[in-house]
């Protein structure tokens, strides 16, 4: 599946985020808001999603982890 965020803060200068530790993008924050749409398929099943915010001298302001399920869909052409 895709993993679609959005978020609004009132400083910072970005966004990392990363899946199970692993970067997915660094987003540039635009008029207190940023948003994510993954171009990549997830594996279904539990994931961590980290967000970091950081300040333009890339220190970390602060960060949440959030759990995130992707669920499975068979695939559109499967018969039984």
């Amino acid at each position: 599946g895709f993993v679609s965020i959005q978020g609004e803060v009132n400083f910072g200068k970005r966004i990392e985020l990363y899946i199970n530790k692993k970067i997915m993008e660094t987003i540039k924050i635009e008029n207190s808001k940023w948003q994510y749409n993954s171009d990549k398929i997830i594996d279904y099943g539990l994931h961590d999603l980290l967000v970091v915010l950081k300040s333009d001298k890339n220190e970390i302001l602060d960060k949440k982890i959030f759990p995130i399920i992707i669920p499975y869909s068979p695939p559109a052409n499967l018969s039984l």
